[in-house]
Parts: C-alpha cells; structure tokens; sequence
C-alpha cells in the first residue's frame, strides 16, 4: 500500500472502532432522583434525571459493593425510566445505568425490603 492509502485506511478503522464503542458519542446521562426509595423484589421505581433516552441508556442495574443485578425497564424516557426491582436479598443498593460499554453507579441507596 502507498504511505497516503495507509493513512487512510487507519484511519477509517479508528472511527469505525470509536463508533462501535461510543467514543464518538458523548452522553451526559446521569439519575438524579429515585421514588420510592424503599421497595421490594417485583416493585417498580422510577429513577429521574437527564439524558435517559434509549439511545444513551441500554441497560439499567441495582448494584450492591460487589455485583449488578439487571432489571426489567418497564419505560423509558429523556428523563425518565421506570424499571422492576428484580429479586434481591434485602439491603441497600445503587441504581446503575449503562451507557455504550460503560457502567455508571449513581449515588442514591434505594433500600431494598
């Protein structure tokens, strides 16, 4: 290959690789408030906050200091998603949403009956 078409090729394979991981995205997601914050294994709560849309929130977790454990999302919203509260020994955890590949523990204890 001549030096120019190497270049090129590079670097198409570097903004193919940043559009697969999200390098290229930036979302600004972040759960600001959960109600209730007491509930128990099959209850719903709603977490609230920005940039919650489908196309920055993939998944969303209750995460103890060792594990995340998926819950259902029953909606979803730019500022809200509502999810199931899957089962859980009781205890307190954190809500955690992913965004592209990366795991985000937000700081508000829901307490968990």
């Amino acid at each position: 290959m001549k030096p120019r078409s190497l270049y090129i090729f590079f670097f198409c394979l570097f903004i193919t690789m940043a559009l697969q991981t999200g390098w290229a995205q930036s979302h600004n997601s972040i759960v600001s408030s959960a109600a209730p914050v007491t509930a128990k294994a099959g209850g719903e709560i709603t977490l609230t906050g920005e940039d919650l849309g489908k196309e920055a929130v993939k998944k969303v977790y209750l995460s103890s200091a060792t594990e995340d454990f998926p819950a259902v999302i029953v909606s979803q919203s730019a500022d809200r998603i509502v999810i199931t509260v899957p089962e859980l020994k009781p205890g307190t955890y954190n809500p955690s949403i992913q965004v592209g590949n990366t795991i985000r523990i937000q700081s508000i204890p829901i307490r968990i009956e």
